[in-house]
């Protein structure tokens, strides 16, 4: 179960993958949008949304992956994979951890995945 959770991961990024067989191409915008805008104007609201074809040359051959089956493949492989990921995981660490304190262990887990959820923000921002 948790090889086919991961498995299911790769095809989602494979499907979600923007092919050049894509019929849609990204919005693409350039730099001009700005100098339009006011000092304190929004530059999404005067059509800055999409890929910047001033600053990044693959806007231009970009394509766009379907909204529908975008969602779908979310809700369906993403959805099931993370719940049946989340069980197995627990059951081979309890497996793995015999008869030890597995409160003590599966507490010191929770407490690095909650270090991460607080720090992986940080790190990024």
């Amino acid at each position: 179960m948790a090889l086919g959770s991961l498995i299911a991961f790769l095809l989602f990024h494979v499907f979600t993958f923007p092919w050049p067989f894509y019929s849609a191409h990204v919005h693409v915008y350039n730099n001009s949008i700005y100098t339009n805008v006011s000092n304190f104007g929004d530059a999404t609201a005067a059509g800055a949304v999409g890929c910047n074809i001033d600053s990044d040359k693959w806007c231009e051959s970009m394509t766009q992956v379907n909204v529908w089956l975008y969602y779908s493949l979310l809700v369906t492989l993403i959805g099931s994979s993370f719940s049946n990921l989340n069980i197995t995981l627990n059951t081979i660490f309890s497996r793995l951890v015999g008869p030890r304190m597995q409160g003590t262990q599966q507490g010191v887990l929770q407490m690095w995945g909650s270090v991460a959820r607080l720090v992986g923000p940080l790190v990024v921002g």
